[in-house]
């Protein structure tokens, strides 16, 4: 259980960290960076809890 919410929250800041990056122009390559970094751990994450969810 816990590794399904460290995916979802993973994805989830991955997702809002990217909607940032839209908004600061300044600041917009950190953010896609930390954005790249949350949603490659999330589905890293989500590949690994898959197979004890089965």
């Amino acid at each position: 259980m816990l590794v399904a919410m460290l995916c979802f929250t993973c994805l989830t800041c991955g997702v809002g960290l990217a909607a940032l990056s839209k908004r600061d122009a300044e600041r917009a390559p950190m953010l896609e960076r930390w954005s790249g970094i949350c949603l490659l751990v999330g589905l890293v994450l989500l590949g690994v809890g898959l197979p004890f969810f089965r």
